[in-house]
């Protein structure tokens, strides 16, 4: 089939990258993987394709113009699933862990069952990952 195209990695950008990946980490029970000695940059093991976290500061450095989102202004949304076998302990997990159960859907589908954390970039987050201001 040619050259197919694969998805390789999803970045996020954020405050705090160390924080951040240890909240994955507690909340959703994924291993944390590179972590940059700047703390500038850092991804988790999940497995071919990579969820990374990158500081707002190092952003508008890979030459792209770069703007922050902004809690007051309308931020777009977006949506990671994680598959699970048990979505209920997972989800208890995710809430002992700090997640705001209000971005936190339950989904089964038969033999998948899927732990579906909804964000709205900077504004939900506030209250996803408790750190954020």
């Amino acid at each position: 089939m040619g050259n197919m195209m694969k998805l390789g990695y999803t970045l996020f950008y954020v405050d705090d990258v160390e924080k951040t990946m240890s909240f994955y980490s507690e909340a959703f029970g994924i291993e944390k993987g590179f972590l940059h000695e700047s703390k500038q940059y850092g991804e988790m093991v999940t497995g071919e394709t990579k969820i990374g976290f990158v500081h707002h500061d190092t952003a508008g450095s890979h030459g792209f113009e770069y703007e922050r989102s902004q809690p007051k202004n309308k931020p777009f949304a977006f949506e990671i699933g994680f598959v699970t076998k048990d979505v209920e302990a997972a989800f208890v997990k995710a809430v002992n862990a700090g997640a705001d159960p209000s971005v936190l859907l339950r989904i089964n589908l038969g033999d998948k069952s899927y732990l579906t954390f909804v964000i709205v970039m900077d504004s939900s987050l506030k209250s996803a990952l408790p750190w954020v201001e």
